[in-house]
């Protein structure tokens, strides 16, 4: 468990919580501690708009069905992650962005709030750990 006492997730953490696939097992455990040791989990506001669109993408592909798909949502939405939306974020994460060239700032919003409120960010996303693993030490991979 961190030592922390707030945790950033992201929407792959998310995801692999409630639909499974690699890394959902520590997800799992994860959570599970968090929630007994009353960490804090924290996203920026953009989470629920990312799990909306995945969920939306699994089902156009017949990965999940329209019923799965609004399950999920239910319980992304009942998960209890404190969303942040405050101009401060935005500003951090378009300087992250350009800092290190990336693509877009859906995932620097992630990394700003995570490094502006001093909390560890946990992730699925592999590209972007080690994109960014000896730039913000405080990203962890949930692992395949």
């Amino acid at each position: 468990m961190t030592k922390s006492s707030t945790v950033c997730v992201d929407a792959s953490f998310v995801l692999r919580l409630l639909l499974g696939g690699p890394g959902s097992g520590k997800a799992v455990s994860l959570w599970e501690q968090w929630n007994r040791g009353g960490v804090r989990a924290i996203a920026p506001g953009l989470l629920h708009f990312e799990i909306t669109n995945a969920l939306h993408r699994l089902f156009v592909g017949s990965v999940i069905s329209a019923e799965e798909a609004d399950e999920s949502l239910a319980l992304a939405l009942e998960l209890g992650i404190d969303t942040i939306s405050d101009p401060f974020l935005h500003r951090s994460a378009l300087r992250i962005a350009q800092k290190y060239n990336l693509k877009s700032t859906y995932d620097a919003h992630y990394l700003a709030l995570a490094r502006n409120l001093s909390a560890y960010l946990w992730t699925a996303d592999r590209r972007l750990v080690n994109a960014m693993a000896q730039r913000f030490p405080g990203i962890n991979f949930l692992g395949d």
